[in-house]
């Protein structure tokens, strides 16, 4: 149902993507100078959006893809196989990029005599980093290349996703029932999480991984429902009419509207999925640069921050004011300069380090030895 190349994915993941990039340079800013980036239109940090709610949206377009999958578990994918195609593709990545961010903080160090997070790097967390179980396990985050809790979430979630349905599967049941439950733990942590009396850290249920969990099987719910809507020009319409009460509503509060992650997840994500398979957005998505772009997006994602703070770094040890680097050209420059950065690593890194994975997970697979043949 999903197996051919979705542009308009492409698009909305690319787009994405910028948003994030430019959200943590305006954040790396402030962190760094105390100063927001003056004189562009959007502020990406502190505004009256949290541009951070932009990950809910990559945890919907990761569920989206996982419908697949649900067959393939049922015939007999064995999770071996299954999580290991995942740790392939997204850890080689997360573990080089966090040795780079260890180092590039401790130069941060050296530059500012002073941490940029509370605590230094340390091995232990470059470790837990390289495994994906920074964010949202059993460890507290180690608080290196930050912005890839995502990634230690997204693993997550494919655990539960498998096991879900695994598990369904032997008792003969929809897993449709697991994936609404996890949508509703991750609510339910959510909401308490907002409340200070009754804020948690435990283990699979921190804020992060609810997070992952809301999104992650909403999307999953999303596409088995989206054939359907995509037959309906009415929804279109409804649609487009939603963009229109959601944009007078923030309007009117300032962006202050309750429960704003769950609208994202629920409503306005859903609906902007839908809108740009249609015309005339179409026009736009099926441009063959979305799918280059799309591809590279990953390692786009995962350097962004390690590079934000090696400039700032290089900036003070080169006995310059790094309030120079607060501007909005700079900002964009940035975010420019990422993408080629961005090839060069999913050409020399990604690419063939994913490659490399697949072999040494393949030769490792139980399934492979000679007592199993």
């Amino acid at each position: 149902m999903h197996s051919a190349r979705n542009r308009a994915f492409d698009m909305v993941k690319v787009i994405s993507t910028v948003f994030i990039v430019l959200h943590h340079y305006e954040q790396v800013a402030v962190m760094v100078t105390g100063q927001n980036v003056h004189g562009f239109p959007i502020n990406f940090f502190g505004g009256s959006f949290n541009w951070g709610y932009i990950v809910e949206l990559f945890f919907l377009l990761s569920g989206f893809f996982m419908v697949p999958y649900i067959q393939k578990v049922r015939q007999g994918l064995s999770f071996y196989r299954f999580y290991t195609r995942r740790a392939a593709r997204l850890l080689p990545l997360l573990a080089i990029s966090g040795v780079c961010c260890a180092i590039f903080l401790l130069l941060y160090d050296k530059a500012y005599q002073g941490a940029f997070w509370e605590k230094d790097p340390s091995l232990f967390g470059v470790v837990i980093q390289a495994l994906g179980i920074q964010t949202g396990w059993a460890f507290k985050n180690p608080y290196l290349n930050n912005p890839t809790w995502y990634c230690s979430a997204l693993m997550l979630c494919y655990l539960v996703f498998y096991a879900i349905v695994y598990w369904s599967h032997r008792i003969k049941v929809s897993p449709c029932y697991g994936f609404a439950f996890m949508i509703f733990l991750g609510c339910s942590v959510q909401t308490f999480q907002g409340d200070q009396t009754y804020q948690t850290e435990i283990p699979f249920l921190t804020g992060v991984c609810s997070r992952g969990y809301s999104a992650f099987f909403a999307g999953i719910l999303l596409a088995m429902l989206m054939p359907r809507l995509q037959k309906r020009r009415s929804v279109f319409w409804a649609g487009l009419a939603f963009l229109a009460v959601f944009a007078a509503a923030y309007y009117k509060k300032d962006g202050d509207l309750q429960y704003m992650p769950f609208l994202l997840t629920f409503l306005l994500y859903p609906v902007i999925l839908l809108l740009v398979q249609s015309f005339p957005f179409t026009l736009l998505s099926r441009l063959p640069v979305w799918e280059k772009l799309s591809g590279i997006s990953y390692s786009v994602f995962v350097w962004h921050f390690p590079l934000y703070i090696l400039l700032y770094s290089v900036v003070r040890l080169l006995g310059r004011d790094p309030a120079l680097l607060v501007n909005w050209p700079t900002m964009l420059v940035c975010a420019v300069v990422l993408q080629p950065i961005g090839w060069l690593s999913y050409r020399f890194l990604e690419q063939p380090l994913h490659r490399k994975a697949l072999q040494i997970f393949e030769t490792l697979d139980p399934a492979q030895r000679p007592d199993n043949v």
